[in-house]
């Protein structure tokens, strides 16, 4: 978890001197675990996880309330010029489509999941007027020395 709160950090940076929205994936397959705490940590904007569908348009409406015109209102704090989305990669929206890398599945016969943070980047890009971006954070999130808590709680 504390590998994936320092890339939501740290993607602040660009996203605020940019004035994008950053989206990141994070792994979790059908458990938002992971990208509902690190997304807390983070301080993301929004965090959709596989236990709730989301839908498209309460998220657009969200970032609209959010970010108001940020072009208009480039110094305003009450207008951020940037969102960070933080998506765990098995979220999915209420229509029940699950965003997939491809047709191969891994070693278990499960289907790759992945992706959903360049779709959602490039959905945002077409239906808001807002600029995006994805990172997908991938297995080097699973590395690092665990945390005092991760300790205590193995």
């Amino acid at each position: 978890m504390r590998n994936v709160t320092e890339v939501i950090e740290r993607s602040r940076t660009p996203a605020g001197s940019h004035g994008w929205v950053q989206v990141i994936e994070v792994m979790g397959r059908h458990s938002g675990h992971l990208a509902l705490w690190s997304g807390v940590a983070g301080q993301a904007d929004i965090i959709l996880i596989p236990e709730h569908p989301f839908r498209y348009e309460k998220i657009y409406q969200h970032l609209k309330n959010h970010l108001g015109d940020s072009k208009a209102h480039p110094r305003d704090p009450q207008h951020p010029r940037y969102s960070v989305i933080v998506v765990a990669e098995g979220a999915y929206a209420e229509d029940g489509e699950l965003i997939i890398i491809d047709d191969r599945h891994d070693a278990f016969g499960h289907a790759r999941l992945g992706g959903i943070a360049e779709v959602w980047a490039q959905r945002i890009m077409s239906d808001t007027p807002y600029d995006a971006r994805s990172v997908i954070v991938g297995h080097p999130q699973r590395g690092g020395p665990p945390s005092p808590v991760d300790r205590i709680m193995g």
